[in-house]
């Protein structure tokens, strides 16, 4: 079971552990890597019904004083591992969410241009207790491919994508 979650995502991951009986869940986190445990155990700590409960951690997030040549190589070297690659998150050197860029404005941008230049400040996300119908309302109502999840310091703690709502 343990090989098949590595080709998971960790929400779906933390979806099938959270259904399972305490003691098999304890014993399958036993034997995973000490990085994921955390990740859905952090996971695993929000109601199911939460934008916490609903969201991934497996993002692209990168500094916005990056430039595009060194953005491209971070997006290569994270993007496999990611479940959405269109959307990349922009964070201050506090590691807070300031905005977004989409893949294609990154990729058609002066190489030596920052990311900050070229991103998007009007960031619609939510914190992780958000209720997912109230999520899955942002969405609709804003036509959104992923929204952020972020803590009370605005903090990016995961992503939603449309997906993870229906």
């Amino acid at each position: 079971i343990v090989q098949l979650f590595s080709y998971m995502p960790n929400d779906d991951i933390a979806d099938i552990l959270g259904n399972l009986p305490i003691r098999m869940r304890k014993d399958l986190l036993k034997l995973m890597k000490t990085g994921d445990i955390k990740k859905l155990q952090e996971l695993l700590g929000y109601a199911e019904d939460s934008a916490g409960g609903i969201m991934t951690t497996e993002y692209i997030a990168l500094n916005g004083a990056l430039s595009i040549v060194e953005s491209l190589k971070k997006i290569k070297e994270i993007g496999p591992r990611t479940e959405v690659i269109e959307t990349i998150f922009i964070l201050n050197k506090r590691k807070e969410l300031i905005g977004t860029a989409d893949l294609r404005d990154i990729l058609v941008a002066p190489d030596q241009e920052k990311l900050h230049n070229i991103m998007d400040y009007n960031v619609i996300s939510v914190n992780p207790e958000v209720d997912q119908e109230e999520v899955s309302l942002l969405v609709s109502k804003y036509d959104l491919k992923v929204i952020p999840v972020v803590n009370r310091k605005n903090s990016l703690l995961g992503i939603i994508t449309v997906d993870d709502i229906i």
